[in-house]
């Protein structure tokens, strides 16, 4: 009579309490990825100047010539900037979607488990009589 409480008992935390501890487990992978990359941050600077590297200093009435040469490296600046940034954002987006894709397959693996469990369980007898 113990077996069947076992039994329920652990169907029961297998399929309730299991389930969402890996849940949990998955969002917090997210989350760490999220913090990992600085997603927030890396968006909020996009298009600024890679490793705050500008030109500064010339004004447009003193030296119009340098002033235009400042722009247009504060213009390379900010297009490699967010080019890196872009590579960042998209290797953050990549690891978010292999976390997502293992996770759900462990969770699928997970609902099948105690089902290919006893399926090795019953065939185990077989193999050996073979």
């Amino acid at each position: 009579m113990n077996g069947i409480y076992l039994i329920r008992d652990y169907l029961g935390w297998h399929y309730t309490d299991a389930v969402v501890d890996i849940t949990y487990l998955i969002r917090n992978f997210l989350w760490a990825v999220g913090h990992m990359f600085s997603v927030k941050e890396v968006l909020l600077t996009l298009f600024s100047p890679w490793k705050r590297l500008k030109e500064e200093g010339s004004t447009l009435i003193k030296d119009p010539g340098r002033y235009l040469e400042d722009a247009v490296v504060n213009l390379i600046m900010r297009i490699v900037g967010a080019i890196v940034r872009l590579a960042l954002l998209c290797i953050a987006f990549i690891s978010w979607t292999f976390i997502a894709m293992v996770g759900i397959c462990a969770l699928i693996v997970w609902f099948f488990l105690p089902v290919i469990l006893l399926s090795i369980l019953v065939s185990i007898p077989n193999v050996l009589n073979a």
